[in-house]
């Protein structure tokens, strides 16, 4: 028996080390498959922090590239006041028509937190940022928050995957429409089409 014990401390430092390597080759796996699928950060803003006055949401969904005078997109802007929806013709974004429907502070912050719910600061800021000419045959989306007029986050997405925007997409768009009648709304869609 005496003989036997340099042998059963070696056989316990061989299953130690063999279990120490499996542990680090699990660690080692799991470590470069997690950071292959993760991407670049994504960056979230809390909405409701900016339920004040200054500040607005906007929605824009760009129409598929086409000659100037054809070229239409609706943009949906929200604020602690109003929400206003502009058809606007040509890629310089001149207004054709506009109607805006009274709000208040509570309904903003409404708003706010069911787009916070949606994931509408969900983005890649390292992702291109302009959606010019991407998806050029289908509707591009555009979501940005607005301080004083300034880009707080500005992200997009198009029909074909593409995109810095990483909410809810057509849920986002959703309750951006339900912020102006239905009626109107639907106008505004069939007067994006040219006729």
């Amino acid at each position: 028996m005496v003989n036997d014990s340099p042998r059963i401390i070696r056989i316990i430092v061989f299953l130690l080390v063999v279990i120490g390597l499996i542990w680090l080759i699990i660690f080692l796996f799991s470590k470069v498959f997690s950071s292959g699928s993760q991407g670049a950060p994504v960056v979230t803003t809390k909405l409701s922090s900016y339920a004040h006055s200054g500040t607005s949401t906007e929605f824009l969904m760009a129409g598929p590239i086409v000659v100037s005078q054809n070229y239409r997109s609706i943009r949906i802007t929200v604020d602690s006041s109003q929400s206003k929806i502009e058809l606007m013709s040509g890629y310089d974004g001149q207004v054709m028509r506009q109607e805006v429907f009274p709000g208040s502070q509570e309904a903003y912050l409404s708003f706010l937190k069911g787009l916070d719910t949606l994931g509408f600061s969900k983005g890649n800021k390292t992702t291109l940022k302009d959606e010019r000419g991407q998806c050029p045959l289908q509707y591009r989306y555009v979501y940005s928050l607005k301080n004083n007029g300034s880009d707080v986050f500005r992200y997009w997405s198009t029909p074909c995957g593409t995109g810095s925007f990483g909410g809810r997409r057509d849920a986002v768009k959703q309750l951006f429409e339900r912020q102006i009648p239905p009626v109107t709304y639907s106008d505004f869609v069939r007067d994006m089409t040219v006729r």
